[in-house]
This record gives structure tokens, sequence and C-alpha cells, in this order.
């Protein structure tokens, strides 16, 4: 499997809708590359963005941000309902936190706790809808651009969401993608190191027979107070690890897991050291008796101004490949049609009743649903909802992003997406 990371796209408004924005040949230049090593490497299986994909954080630039990610998808032979992503610092709409007080003050009340009692103020507030409202307020354009992917966020129940993906016929990688800006921007100001805060909360990222967990994230542990903790979860429990924000294109290989910081797609043209870049990198589950090894195989690109094109970025060797193996456990059995009553021996109903509405949400079937879902118009979104019953009369105050969000997993819930599929074709024809 090949994946796609790239980050810090950085699109801004009103320059990224105009053909004057000085930052358009170098997204042109990625497409470019990736069209090219599509030839030597296959096709993409999967794209990852790793936050900043908007400057301010408003619908003019996800508008933008949505087109590009569809040339990347078609160029580089993904599919569209592959594409993943997690918000950044630029994808906060700082506005919204100078504006409304009450989002500053929700914030700043979590933070002023002392470190031991954080985690569980921070989990009172997302109980509580109006300062869950707050929280998540400041990236609301994001999270409708994101539903289109199903990777948006809500409280309490999605604080960061799941997809896995095939490996092998064995093994899935299980993306755990992250929200490290929930206290980014606090009266409209930048970031320090370390304000921020993640919480065990989102870091739970638990053992599964057959799944390899990787970690999405913008900023690095070290931006968050929290980062001892998140520096123990994700290197005792993910193999792969995907940061962006620092806008430095870097590979740290350890006997555990392989970490990529993902460099930027669009870096400030003004800043010392200014070098787009993005990874491709693939994976492969290797069989050597006793032993069972992810074959992590990472092409780091990077850009050239004369001639203008990205290159490899070349190891300390001189090698243009890096290349590491991760010892992981031995395949116990196979995860593909599995029936949910025996998914495991020991867990609860409950517990297998979650399983599986994980698998249907991770579906490729589903997740291009979801995509011709978000296509339909507004008034077209609801009635195919309420008609199935997968919204309640109160969530149709939420904002559509959460909404929907719901009502999907309901549908997984309820094996109501045969029916969603032809409600959707319906009104797609009519």
């Amino acid at each position: 499997m090949l994946l796609l990371n790239v980050s810090d796209i950085h699109f801004k408004y009103p320059r990224c809708v105009r053909g004057t924005d000085p930052d358009k040949p170098f997204r042109t230049q990625v497409i470019f590359d990736v069209r090219d090593m599509r030839e030597s490497l296959g096709d993409v299986g999967a794209i990852l963005v790793t936050g900043d994909i908007a400057a301010t954080g408003i619908k003019e630039e996800y508008d933008a941000a949505y087109e590009w990610l569809m040339k990347l998808a078609a160029e580089s032979g993904c599919r569209e309902s592959r594409i993943y992503v997690v918000p950044g610092n630029h994808d906060v709409n700082r506005q919204d936190s100078v504006s409304d007080p009450t989002i500053a003050s929700t914030q700043k009340t979590i933070l002023l706790k002392p470190h031991h009692e954080r985690e569980r103020e921070l989990e009172k507030h997302f109980e509580h809808p109006n300062s869950a409202q707050a929280l998540l307020a400041p990236i609301a354009a994001y999270n409708d651009f994101a539903a289109k992917f199903s990777c948006q966020l809500w409280a309490p129940d999605q604080l960061y969401w799941t997809h896995t993906i095939p490996i092998n016929d064995h093994t899935e990688l299980k993306l755990h993608g992250l929200n490290s800006t929930l206290f980014s921007g606090i009266g409209g100001e930048n970031d320090r190191k370390p304000d921020l805060y993640l919480s065990p909360l989102q870091t739970v990222l638990n053992p599964e027979d057959d799944i390899l967990n990787a970690v999405l994230c913008h900023h690095p542990p070290d931006w968050c107070s929290d980062c001892d903790q998140i520096e123990n979860a994700v290197k005792e429990r993910a193999v792969l690890h995907f940061f962006g924000h620092k806008h430095l294109q870097r590979i740290d290989e350890a006997s555990r897991y392989v970490r990529f910081s993902a460099g930027a797609i669009n870096p400030d043209r003004t800043e010392v050291g200014w070098e787009p870049g993005y990874n491709l990198v693939k994976l492969e589950i290797v069989e050597e008796d006793p032993r069972r090894y992810l074959a992590v195989e990472a092409h780091l690109r990077i850009f050239q101004t004369s001639p203008a094109r990205f290159i490899a970025r070349e190891n300390t060797d001189g090698s243009k490949v890096f290349k590491h193996r991760v010892p992981i456990p031995k395949a116990r059995r196979s995860r593909i049609h599995i029936a949910p009553e025996v998914t495991s021996c020991t867990s609860t109903a409950a517990e297998q009743e979650k399983f599986d509405v994980e698998e249907i949400m991770s579906q490729e079937r589903t997740l291009t649903l979801v995509q011709r879902f978000w296509k339909l118009g507004l008034s077209q979104r609801k009635e195919v909802m309420t008609l199935l019953e997968l919204v309640t009369q109160e969530e149709l105050a939420l904002p559509e992003s959460e909404r929907y969000g719901k009502a999907w997993k309901r549908a997984g819930d309820s094996q109501k997406i045969e029916e969603l599929a032809k409600e959707i074709e319906k009104r797609e024809i009519s």
C-alpha cells in the first residue's frame, strides 16, 4: 500500500481563487511529481493531510482545497473516498475566538486547571452541549469540509476519528485523526509552545488483533503541555506517526515505529529554509518465519528552484529511499469477511456492535456514499435523513457536519446503508 502525506497547504482567500496566487505553481508541481512517481511506485492507496489546509479557516479556502485534492487524487490514482484530513492551527477561524468571548473563556477555564485536573475538566466541558460547541466552533468551516471525507469532529462522541484501510488479507492500518487545535488561537493570538493540550481522551490507541495503529496530528507532541503522555502513548501503541506544522521534512526511525514530519506544500516564501515538500510512504507486510515485519519504504520529495521540480531528499549514505522495518505480531486470523458475532470470543455485545459499525463506516462503498450524499442539495440531505429517521428533531439545530455524522453512524448501526444508497441515487437522477 502506498500512502501520500501532504501538509500545510495554506490556501489563502481571496488569492487562492484568482490567477494571482504565487503559491499555486508549487501545488501544481506536487501534482506533476506525484503523477511521475506513480509510474514507478503504482497507485496511491490513501492521501493523508496533516493540517493547515486553509490559511484563515473560512469556507472559500476549503472550497479551493477540495478542488485541488480531487485533482491530486485523480493524478495519483487514489480513490476520492480515501482522503483523510486533520485540522491545524490555520484551520482555526481566529476571528471567532475574538468575537465570541464564550470560546476564549471556555478554553481558559480548562487550561488554567492544574495539569492533573485538566483531563477531567475537558471531559466535563465536552459533556455539556454549550461548552462543547464553544470548543469546536472555531473549526466549523473545517468540519463542513472534513465531513465530505467522514473526518469531522464533534463532542463528546467524536473528539477524534478512526478509519481502517487494508494492507493485506490479514492486516489493516487503523488511522487515528487527532485534533490538536482545541486550544489554538486563544484571543486571536498565535500558539505558543508548549501551550496546547491534546489529552489522553484522544490517545486511547487501543491494541487490536491484526491492526496496526497510525497517528495523524498537525502539532508534534512537543507543542502540547501533555507532551510526555502523548509520546508514551503513540510510541508504545502506534507504528506510524504523521505530523505537520514545523515546515521541516524529517523521518525518525525507531525500533517500534517510524515518525514522519511532512514538511509543507506551501511554506511561507519569506521564512528561513523555505523548502516545499511531501512524502510518499510504501508499506508491505513481510513474513520471515518466525518473525513478521512492517516494511516501510519512504520517498521524501523536496522542491528545487532550478530547474523547477521536486526531487528526492537523499539519505546520509546518498540513497534516495529511506527503508526501515518494524517488528509486528504474527497474524492471528483474517479480518476479511468476519461475522460480527465471532470478532472476539470475549468481547461484549456492545463492543462487537461498535466494532462492526467502525468497519462499516471505513468501507470503500460507505465512504463513497458519504461523498455522494454531500454533493446533494441542502434540502435533499435533510429529506433523506429525516425520511429514514436517522436524525432527531433536536439534532436539526446542530451544525450539518455533526448532525449528519451522527446520522451516518446510526445508519451503519441499524444496517440502513442500502436504504441510504437508494435514496441518494433517486435524488442524483431526479
